[in-house]
């Protein structure tokens, strides 16, 4: 179990990130700063720009668990408010991703050709460099949704933009599921414990055709 001094310091350092996007940030924000009920929950920080406000929980890696079965209800009554949203964050999702303009995002177009690219590797036999390319297409998706929603996540890690999209209802529960394995298997891949196998890229694939046709 985390400190209250790390978990403290933690905070800080997320509310540090949402600080930088341009959010007015409130650590331990009270009640009456909500307009709904949440029962007992209290929020880790109150996150606000323009008219949108984030409730942002802060979990150690370790202290995760079955945090978003938990959550649900709050996760729910929030989306049930225009403008309010719900962002879960531990201390792997603060990642070393660099902020990037605009401009340097891929278009839907780019990232359908990646998808392209890899169906090609694929029917090569190269499923290891296939998976990877796919891999990339799915993180270029999934931090163009978040940037669209209005959300900072695109400096965070994938897991975290994984768990915002099922919480806004852009992933199914089993999507949800599938991508959070998904992402599992590509952290094997990528440091060399193993290759995927055809039904893992498959389901890569699913996922990845998912996202796109809502939004290109």
């Amino acid at each position: 179990m985390k400190s209250t001094q790390a978990h403290s310091a933690l905070e800080e350092l997320v509310a540090k990130r949402y600080l930088e996007a341009g959010y007015e940030v409130f650590l331990e924000p009270e009640p009456t700063m909500i307009p709904f009920d949440l029962g007992r929950y209290r929020p880790d920080i109150l996150a606000r720009k323009d008219k949108l406000n984030l409730i942002i929980e802060v979990k150690s890696d370790l202290a995760l668990g079955n945090s978003y079965e938990r959550l649900r209800e709050v996760i729910e009554e929030t989306r049930r408010h225009e403008g309010w949203r719900f962002v879960l964050v531990t201390e792997r999702d603060i990642s070393q991703i660099p902020s990037r303009d605009e401009a340097d995002q891929a278009s839907w177009t780019d990232i359908q050709n990646g998808m392209k690219s890899a169906e090609k590797l694929e029917s090569m036999g190269e499923l290891q460099a296939a998976y990877l390319l796919l891999w990339i297409a799915f993180e270029q998706a999934i931090r163009k949704l978040s940037i669209e929603s209005g959300l900072p996540l695109e400096r965070l890690a994938p897991a975290v933009m994984i768990r915002q999209l099922y919480s806004e209802g852009i992933l199914s529960m089993e999507l949800f599921d599938a991508a959070r394995s998904s992402l599992e298997t590509r952290n094997l891949v990528v440091h060399g414990f193993r290759n995927p196998d055809l039904e893992e890229y498959q389901q890569l694939e699913r996922i990845v055709a998912e996202v796109l046709p809502k939004q290109s």
